[in-house]
């Protein structure tokens, strides 16, 4: 519906990233809705709620840490939020939250 708030987790002292991910969602009760496995193949978000705010989270272990294709994809991801905020100015931002609201 696009009034979640989507969040990645840093847990560098996780074994693997099933570990990071269970570690999560032990600490918080958020669920991998439609997940069989977190093999670290592909990128599973936990969804669950924080203070009445619907969240979706990556986990990740880390820039030193990451080692599967799912965290390769998670750092492209804030490599490109990095970019867009250092490359917008803040009414361009404005805007652009304006159309993920509409």
């Amino acid at each position: 519906s696009g009034r979640d708030v989507d969040l990645v987790l840093e847990v560098p002292a996780a074994a693997s990233l099933a570990d990071a991910y269970a570690s999560v969602a032990a600490r918080t009760g958020w669920r991998a809705v439609g997940a069989d496995a977190i093999t670290g193949q592909r990128v599973v978000s936990l969804h669950g709620d924080f203070e009445g705010h619907a969240i979706d989270a990556q986990v990740w272990r880390g820039e030193t840490r990451a080692s599967t294709p799912a965290e390769g994809k998670t750092r492209a991801a804030l490599l490109h939020t990095d970019r867009l905020i250092a490359g917008t100015c803040h009414r361009c931002r404005a805007s652009i939250a304006l159309l993920h609201a509409w």
